[in-house]
């Protein structure tokens, strides 16, 4: 048993360096002319969506567009987001994340934190946006990406070129767990188990 306990602490560091955000959120939806088929007024709106905590953050690129953030690269393929019976799971450009903290808007909203979530194509077809401008200063911890629930109301937009959009939604919380990443996991697993083996060998002899 020793060995197995001395083994999980000697894996345990591969887990906190491979992990990933996984952030869920759901709420309604308003549509607008021409909203895809499948969606209508007041239908259910959810999602999920995946970030390797790995991924360095940066300035995002254009800053005269959304000065003053951080921004994140999502993992390919790991945004999944349904609007009625329509879901999506595939988006053109890259997708990441913009985190803003403590930064003075200026009036009226003064100083406050911003967590979005967007896809570098937001000015052509198929793009969305996910999170809040103006949240409470106190929202978040730091310009990282966060490692616990997001309070208070977000909005998401979906459509052409971001206007006109053709699909709003709302919700009240992004919920936010993170967890090691899949193949971290399981060579976690395997080596425990090779380990029990070993050691279960061992007894009989």
């Amino acid at each position: 048993m020793r060995v197995l306990a001395l083994a999980a602490l000697s894996l345990a560091p591969l887990l906190a360096q491979a992990q990933q955000m996984v952030l869920t959120f759901s709420g309604t939806v308003v549509t607008y002319p021409g909203a895809p088929a499948g969606v209508s007024d007041g239908d259910a709106l959810s999602g999920r969506i995946v970030f390797d905590l790995s991924s360095p953050s940066q300035p995002y690129p254009n800053p005269g567009q959304f000065i003053g953030y951080t921004y994140y690269p999502l993992l390919a393929s790991s945004a999944r987001i349904t609007m009625g019976s329509l879901t999506i799971d595939r988006w053109p450009g890259q997708l990441f994340a913009l985190v803003r903290d403590n930064v003075d808007l200026g009036l009226p909203h003064g100083v406050r934190d911003s967590f979005e979530i967007i896809n570098s194509s937001f000015y052509g077809s198929d793009q969305f946006l996910l999170g809040n401008l103006i949240y409470p200063s106190s929202t978040l911890a730091s310009d990282g990406l966060p490692s616990a629930d997001i309070p208070g109301p977000f909005a998401f937009t979906y459509g052409l070129g971001g206007f006109p959009h053709t699909v709003q939604g709302s919700g009240n919380t992004l919920h936010v767990a993170v967890v090691p990443e899949p193949a971290a996991l399981a060579l976690w697993l395997a080596g425990l188990g090779a380990i029990g083996w070993r050691r279960y060998r061992t007894s009989l002899a």
